[in-house]
């Protein structure tokens, strides 16, 4: 968890403190499931550039 504790994704709680989370996974099974999961998040990115890092930013 190092990577995500240096890039601050690790949520702090108090003593005693609780935190609940949900998360669902989706299996999609064929090529057309891909694309159109594909454009939801070209949807979504809009104009926005996407960065890509050639190294790590952390080490773990």
């Amino acid at each position: 968890m190092t990577i995500e504790r240096e890039q601050k994704r690790v949520k702090q709680l108090q003593p005693g403190a609780s935190a609940q989370f949900d998360l669902t996974y989706t299996l999609l099974h064929d090529s057309a499931q891909v694309a159109a999961v594909e454009q939801k998040i070209a949807k979504i990115q809009g104009d926005n550039k996407v960065a890509e890092n050639e190294t790590p930013i952390a080490k773990e």
